[in-house]
């Protein structure tokens, strides 16, 4: 494409997207639920432009579920929804960017199995979709057209969101706390409300994948763990 790419996010079955530093963002991949944005199902090897594209910023994928946020901080979303994964809009595939939560305006935003969390730009943190334990808050939120995105039950503002691309997110407070809500884990094992998951020590960066989560101490350590994963391997 001859240009630098800003941010891109990976998906299920293959799919990513980008966003270029000439504008607009493209996907590329597979495409039966509509995840990369073009107006249809057609999967494609070779990188398409999204649709309504050109002043997107940065890109985040999880699921079958692409969301990317503009100057504005609005977040766009599509792909796959049809279990209301981008709830308070209704349960359907969307092929082409639409506003799941106008309004809101997000600096950041994670995206996961059935939901996505995000830091809005007042440092509050918010999620909206199928709050299958996704939402970090009691009691289980399911949201309807016109709703507003639910707040994890957390007491401190959050700096950093990220999901481990299936149910579980963890975060970063802005005291450098990390924190860890949703099926972070696997068996329908859910980690409601929030769990400081480093209460010893401040972090400075965190990441996440497949119910595994690392993260970086301000004092430079590295830290890796996991939920309750290998508890039920080791029970088989």
């Amino acid at each position: 494409e001859g240009a630098v790419s800003l941010s891109i996010g990976m998906g299920w079955y293959a799919s990513a997207c980008a966003v270029l530093g000439v504008g607009g963002a493209k996907c590329w991949g597979y495409n039966e639920g509509g995840q990369l944005g073009t107006g249809d199902t057609v999967s494609s090897a070779t990188p398409r432009l999204v649709v309504g594209s050109a002043n997107f910023v940065s890109v985040a994928s999880g699921g079958y579920r692409t969301c990317a946020l503009d100057p504005d901080g609005e977040a766009w979303c599509w792909g796959d929804a049809r279990s209301g994964e981008l709830s308070p809009l209704p349960a359907a595939v969307y092929s082409t960017p639409q506003q799941p939560v106008p309004g809101f305006r997000y600096s950041s935003v994670a995206v996961g199995a059935f939901a996505v969390c995000g830091i809005q730009v007042t440092g509050r943190s918010s999620c909206f979709g199928r709050d299958w334990g996704s939402f970090g808050h009691l009691p289980i939120s399911n949201l309807k057209p016109g709703d507003s995105p639910v707040r994890p039950d957390i007491d401190e503002d959050l700096a950093r969101i990220v999901s481990d691309y299936w149910n579980g997110f963890y975060a970063r407070s802005r005291f450098g706390r990390g924190y860890a809500w949703g099926e972070t884990g696997c068996c329908d094992a859910f980690t409601l409300p929030p769990a400081m998951i480093t209460p010893t020590f401040r972090i400075e960066e965190i990441s996440a994948s497949n119910a595994e989560y690392c993260v970086i101490s301000e004092t430079g350590g590295v830290y890796c763990g996991r939920t309750n994963w290998w508890v039920w391997w080791g029970n088989r």
